[in-house]
């Protein structure tokens, strides 16, 4: 039985710290190391990680200044000792034989990686499976790219409604040596650190294990997206989408499908940040929101988003969305969201 090295990266987790981590040293597999890097957190984290530290001799405790996820995980990963790594978030927990059954699938298969469905779990307890894949099981190359990679890229300009495959550390088991060998980290972006680091480890790898089973829990805040204006998110999605060309084009894959996919993100990344422009914790005026609205859709990132090649392949509704924000309709924009929501 393999080590396997589990990195949790912590900041201010106290509330659901303790269900994490039982959750993982209760794990079936019990030949791990449990990772806790504590980024600078502010409440009890500290001495809930200290106090396992004390208690199991699996877990070992990491202390570092406050420098985000990435560099947290980054961390965990140069520390880490085990033949296959995985990483769990602070706010999550995982079902008791995920290592056991991921471990199993890689071992049985020869599979570079080995994946699992997950679900979610709203900060109101609603629960929703999410089921990604079109396929399951082990897949060779092509299938891989076809099931995970280009999903992950971006969804069909045919099929712009349908959401990507997360591109999450969080329900997967890598091999180490890759992750070494390649020199494979986080990058320190604020948004969609785990897709790139994730879509740089698919690249690198011949075959994939997909398991159908729900195996990780995932919380998320519903009402946080809703409630804030998020400064600088044309900035920060720019640079996300320049890491993803720039990876696509370094392993020489940056094909027709890839450009497809990324001009449909590039979409969904337009209108994402049309709606916070418009946000009323924005501050500006409407017709400064206006302007910067429309320097997001002449920037050169947004050349070929808006031509009439892509509204024949779209839906009803992502036609209407395409020809209210290519019309400068901001305002009956925004309701026509809304309405959908």
């Amino acid at each position: 039985m393999d080590k396997i090295s589990i990195i949790v990266p912590v900041y201010n987790a106290e509330k659901y710290l303790d269900q994490c981590i039982q959750s993982i040293l209760n794990q079936t597999h019990t030949n791990i190391e449990l990772i806790l890097v504590n980024d600078g957190s502010k409440d009890l984290s500290e001495e809930i990680c200290l106090s396992y530290e004390k208690l199991d001799d699996r877990v070992k405790f990491i202390n570092q200044s406050n420098s985000g996820v990435s560099v947290a995980r980054n961390s965990g990963i140069d520390y880490a000792s085990g033949t296959y790594i995985g990483f769990v978030d602070s706010d999550d927990w995982i079902h008791p034989q995920m290592y056991e059954i991921l471990y199993a699938r890689t071992k049985e298969h020869r599979a570079d990686l080995a994946m699992c469905n997950y679900t979610r779990i709203s900060n109101y307890g609603i629960r929703k499976d999410a089921l990604e894949f079109d396929s399951y099981g082990f897949l060779e190359k092509k299938k891989m790219y076809e099931t995970i990679i280009y999903p992950m890229i971006g969804s069909s300009m045919e099929n712009l409604s349908a959401a990507p495959v997360m591109g999450s550390n969080w329900r997967c088991l890598y091999k180490a040596d890759v992750i070494k060998n390649h020199s494979i980290k986080f990058k320190k972006i604020t948004i969609a650190e785990d897709m790139l680091f994730h879509l740089t480890y698919m690249l690198k790898i011949q075959n994939v294990y997909v398991e159908k089973e729900v195996l990780y829990y995932y919380r998320y805040n519903n009402e946080s997206a809703t409630l804030s204006f998020i400064p600088n998110l044309w900035e920060t999605l720019i640079l996300q989408l320049n890491e993803v060309e720039k990876i696509l084009e370094e392993h020489h894959v940056y094909d027709l499908q890839c450009r497809e996919r990324m001009m449909s993100t590039k979409f969904y990344f337009i209108c994402w940040c049309i709606e916070n422009e418009l946000h009323k914790g924005n501050k500006k005026n409407y017709w400064q929101k206006v302007k910067t609205i429309n320097q997001y859709k002449s920037a050169a990132e947004s050349k070929g988003v808006f031509t009439w090649k892509n509204i024949l392949k779209m839906s009803r509704n992502e036609s209407i969305i395409w020809g209210l924000v290519k019309l400068r309709l901001y305002g009956i924009f925004n309701l026509y969201l809304k309405k959908l929501a």
